[in-house]
């Protein structure tokens, strides 16, 4: 695989695509909306290359869980119906921000 990019324009690009996760919190994915920990619990998420922070990430537990796995089916919208590789690439696809391509 070849660049198409210098390190520079890679990490611009980075950064535009990351700039709204450190407006506000990335929340979970609950019956088909975003949603806050049930206990409002959050972390901050840091770059590994040099330890920037990369926005506030919802912390979930067990309560969370709960509430995800008793969303209705329907409620995953268009990963529902897919193989297990289908979430994943959904997921992969909203953080890209490709979602409604």
């Amino acid at each position: 695989m070849t660049a198409d990019k210098t390190y520079e324009e890679y990490r611009s690009l980075a950064e535009s695509r990351l700039a709204r996760f450190r407006e506000q919190p990335l929340l979970h994915f609950i019956d088909g909306r975003p949603t806050p920990s049930a206990n409002g619990a959050t972390f901050e998420n840091h770059s590994p290359t040099d330890g920037s922070s990369l926005g506030v990430v919802a912390s979930g537990d067990a309560i969370d869980v709960v509430r995800a796995a008793r969303a209705p089916p329907d409620a995953v919208g268009a990963g529902s119906g897919r193989n297990g590789k289908g979430p994943h690439r959904l997921q992969n696809d909203r953080a890209d921000g490709n979602l409604g391509r």
